[in-house]
C-alpha cells in the first residue's frame, strides 16, 4: 500500500512510546479535571453570600387576622445593599412595621430595605389574601461583589434574567388590560 508523500511523513515521525502516550493523556484530563473543580469552587463562592440572605418565614395573627412574617436576616461576613421585595400587582397587601409600599410604573408594589449589615434584620409582615394565597413575592438584592441575585421569597429559588423579563412582560399586560388578578 503506498500512501505517497502522506505515507513518507507519517513514517519518518517519531511518535513515542505506549508509556509516553498514556502519561501526555493522563496529563491533560489532570488538566481538565482541576478546570472543572476551580470553576465549580467559583461558582460556589459566587453564590456564598447571596445564600447568606437567608429569608426566614412564620406565621402571626393579630386581631386583624393570620399574617405570613418574613424576617430578612444577613448572616453573611459582607453588607447586601439594594434590598427590594416585589409583589405581583393588588395580589396582596404588605407592609413594613405599618408602612404602606410604593408602587412603580409597572404597577408593582415594593418596599425598599436598602442596605442591610452583617447580622442586621428587617422584618417584612404580609396580610394573606385568601381569594389569591401565596402569588409569590420576589425578593432583590446584591450581593458585596455588586452581583444582583432575584429570588423566590417563600421557598428561595432564585430566578433567571429570563424569568424576570417574563414577569415584567406579564405584569405590564395584565395592568394594561386593566385585569387586577394575578393568573399565576
Amino acid at each position: 500500500m503506498n500512501l505517497g508523500e502522506f505515507g513518507q511523513w507519517w513514517s519518518s515521525q517519531e511518535w513515542g512510546s505506549v508509556g509516553q502516550w498514556f502519561s501526555g493523556l493522563l496529563t491533560a484530563a489532570t488538566l481538565a479535571t482541576t478546570l472543572l473543580l476551580l470553576s465549580a469552587n467559583r461558582k460556589k463562592d459566587t453564590h456564598a453570600q447571596a445564600d447568606s440572605f437567608l429569608s426566614l418565614e412564620d406565621t402571626v395573627m393579630d386581631e386583624t387576622g393570620i399574617h405570613w412574617r418574613v424576617r430578612l436576616v444577613n448572616a453573611s461576613d459582607g453588607p447586601i445593599s439594594g434590598v427590594i421585595v416585589r409583589s405581583r400587582p393588588h395580589a396582596e397587601e404588605f407592609a413594613y412595621q405599618g408602612i404602606e409600599p410604593e408602587e412603580d410604573s409597572e404597577g408593582l408594589r415594593y418596599k425598599d430595605f436598602g442596605l442591610i449589615r452583617t447580622d442586621e434584620e428587617r422584618m417584612v409582615l404580609i396580610v394573606r389574601d385568601k381569594l389569591y394565597g401565596n402569588p409569590g413575592f420576589i425578593l432583590r438584592f446584591n450581593d458585596s461583589r455588586s452581583h444582583t441575585w432575584y429570588r423566590e421569597l417563600k421557598n428561595g429559588r432564585y430566578l433567571s434574567e429570563r424569568e424576570i423579563s417574563k414577569y415584567r412582560k406579564e405584569t405590564i399586560k395584565m395592568k394594561e388590560s386593566g385585569n387586577d388578578h394575578p393568573s399565576w
